[in-house]
Parts: C-alpha cells; sequence; structure tokens
C-alpha cells in the first residue's frame, strides 16, 4: 500500500442542531431550505478535501475568513449570501497560530451575523 498523502480536515460539532444540519439532509432541506442545504454540503466537502487551515482559505468560493469584535476567534465560510457556516479552529499551539497546522475544526453555527 503506498501513501499518497491524502489529508481531511476532521469536523466536530458544539451542538444537536449543528450536528444534525450537516448530517441529515432531509432534516436540513425542511430548516433551511434546498439552496442553502446544497451549499451547506458543498461547503463540508471542501472543509472535508482540504488538509488543513491554510488550504481551505485558498479557496476563492468558500471565502474563509477570521470574525472579529464578539466573534473574534471564529472563522467563517460563506453560504447562500447572507449566511455563514461558523467555526472554531482546533489550534495545535495556542501561541504560535499557524493556519497549515489546523487540522481539525469545530462547527457552531449557521447564521447571518451581519
Amino acid at each position: 500500500i503506498i501513501d499518497i498523502g491524502v489529508k481531511e480536515m476532521d469536523t466536530e460539532y458544539i451542538g444537536d442542531e449543528i450536528c444534525r444540519l450537516c448530517q441529515d439532509q432531509k432534516y436540513s432541506v425542511k430548516k433551511i431550505g434546498p439552496m442553502m442545504t446544497y451549499k451547506l454540503k458543498q461547503r463540508l466537502n471542501e472543509i472535508h478535501a482540504s488538509g488543513n487551515l491554510a488550504e481551505l482559505k485558498r479557496i476563492p468560493g468558500a471565502r474563509c475568513h477570521d470574525l472579529i469584535g464578539n466573534r473574534l476567534g471564529q472563522w467563517a465560510v460563506d453560504l447562500k449570501h447572507p449566511k455563514r457556516l461558523i467555526f472554531l479552529p482546533c489550534w495545535e499551539n495556542n501561541n504560535d497560530k499557524k493556519m497549515n497546522e489546523v487540522k481539525k475544526i469545530t462547527l457552531l453555527e449557521i447564521v447571518d451575523y451581519h
């Protein structure tokens, strides 16, 4: 067996609602609609296909970015405007935050924070 170096970013969920939205398509369509569900699934696929936060940040359509103000420390990716998927990066070393070392994120919520 040859290791081709494929790495996937891990995800965990902060609560039952975001977990169910991400894992249960029928529930997701009912709660947030088919277009938002489609975009959520697309972003989740991009997150899982990324080896780390630096790779996710390079996906133009995701527009992965860190947040400020009362959401300092949280990050977001775009869904269907104006909604965002909010997450917390699991930093390997809190003193030296390198995006290429973040291989796990915690999904928090889908929200319009504008």
